[in-house]
């Protein structure tokens, strides 16, 4: 049976990069009817914290990447390392040196098939012994992975390119233990837009705090991490545009929408490129508001409520579908929408537009009042006529009108139309806010 596993280190928050290769991992797994599996190289006790434990998880549940089995922690292996260590000891193949356990490099060539890269050769020569268990007792990277991999029946080690250089050691060490070999595929890195390695330390890349948090959807990273640095076959490129995979024309390029299930049945891991894959938030914003616009309204309100907070009434729900053309993530929604249901306190100035006066403003306002009741179908298309009315009745400028009845509403520089935002608050609340905004400015 196709087994494959994650295996990150509890020392940090669950990253952009272990997402990537999880998803692999769980797709190659699954479109073989194996499983996938969940390791924590947990031994760096210093570092390991459980709430990186617990991001780690809960990443990989809200991604949809379950993993069966149990968790396997390194900790709890150390005699299972110690065992191993001796056997290599006795057989010569390891021995003692400062306190440490080392291993010794045989000789000759080292070939290895990668399922993305093709055959892949080291030069022994070019390697030096390296050690497998510190004076501590506490086993390297190497041996750990090798040994929780061969008792875990690992069939494929799916990784990033940063470990290809890990592999010789692992192999030999495979070898020297007599134990089959699993299947490598070593997965390019994630660059940023200038080519440098994306860094968990420096740039925005922690899956809960910079895509769940800013209100991006599990399916659209998932679809976006998929395609990242991976090419269509051109039979996969005629997948017809329905619930199996649809086009979605970005200004950049074409990116075809694919979801989970349907990336199980046409992902290929060899079809990756060989170098780094540039990582472009544009384009994944793309992807999100497509996801968005797919969705219902009453699904919408259901996760923005989630993510917000719970928000049922109907200036709140008028909102989201006057927000929902325009939305790429749910944090474009503003973080504080408390005017939708509590009267602004108004900055007299910030109630001016910059090239107008305050006379000007509330000539407009008073303009906006007067006409407000005499629209007889209260809907935003009607809402926009009167306002250019009141423009052009009254000899004002457009700023004059809808920047001032922006701000009376919102309180905002920056909000939806000011129309939209009148049919979101309703006619009786509209012109207690722009009474309310005229008090202030003529107090």
């Amino acid at each position: 049976m196709v087994t494959t596993r994650i295996a990150p280190s509890p020392t940090g928050l669950f990253h952009i990069g272990t997402a990537r290769t999880a998803l692999i991992n769980y797709i190659f797994a699954k479109q073989n009817n194996g499983e996938f599996l969940l390791r924590m190289e947990d031994t760096d006790v210093a570092r390991n914290k459980s709430e990186f434990e617990d991001d780690i998880k809960s990443g990989l549940e809200w991604l949809g990447l379950t993993w069966d089995g149990d968790i396997v922690y390194q900790k709890n292996r150390t005699k299972r390392y110690l065992d191993v260590v001796d056997a290599l000891v006795k057989k010569e193949k390891a021995y003692t040196k400062d306190g440490a356990i080392w291993f010794k490099i045989p000789e000759g060539t080292i070939i290895f098939h990668d399922l993305i890269r093709g055959e892949v050769v080291f030069d022994g020569a070019d390697l030096k012994d390296f050690v497998i268990m510190r004076s501590d007792g506490s086993p390297i990277f190497y041996l750990s992975g090798v040994v929780d991999d061969h008792d875990s029946d690992i069939t494929h080690v799916i990784r990033g390119e940063e470990h290809l250089s890990n592999t010789p050691k692992q192999i030999v060490l495979l070898q020297a233990l007599e134990w089959e070999l699993p299947t490598y595929a070593h997965v390019p890195l994630i660059l940023n837009a200038d080519r440098s390695k994306m860094s968990k330390r420096k740039d925005p890349v922690s899956i809960t705090h910079d895509f769940k948090n800013k209100g991006y959807l599990p399916e659209a990273l998932i679809n976006y991490l998929a395609l990242l640095g991976w090419h269509e076959s051109e039979t996969q490129k005629h997948v017809p545009s329905n619930a199996e995979g649809s086009k979605l024309k970005t200004k950049k390029s074409e990116t075809e929408i694919y979801n989970l299930n349907t990336l199980i049945k046409i992902y290929d891991v060899s079809r990756m490129q060989h170098g780094g894959a540039i990582f472009d938030r544009e384009k994944l914003e793309n992807m999100n508001h497509h996801y968005i616009q797919k969705m219902g309204d009453d699904e919408l309100r259901e996760k923005l409520n989630a993510y917000k907070g719970d928000i049922k009434n109907d200036v709140y729900n008028r909102y989201v579908s006057i927000t929902k053309p325009r939305l790429n993530k749910f944090s474009d929604i503003a973080n504080d929408t408390s005017w939708l249901n509590n009267p602004v306190d108004h900055d007299p100035e910030l109630l001016v537009f910059k090239k107008s006066t305050k006379d000007t403003t509330l000539k407009a306002l008073n303009a906006i009042l007067t006409n407000l009741p005499k629209i007889v179908t209260y809907e935003v298309t009607k809402i926009v006529d009167m306002l250019q009315e009141v423009v052009e009745g009254n000899n004002l400028q457009n700023g004059d009108v809808f920047w001032s009845a922006r701000v009376a509403l919102s309180g905002l520089e920056k909000s939806p139309p000011p129309a939209e935002l009148m049919w979101v608050l309703g006619r009786e609340e509209t012109i207690m806010r722009i009474e309310r905004a005229i008090s202030f400015l003529n107090p």
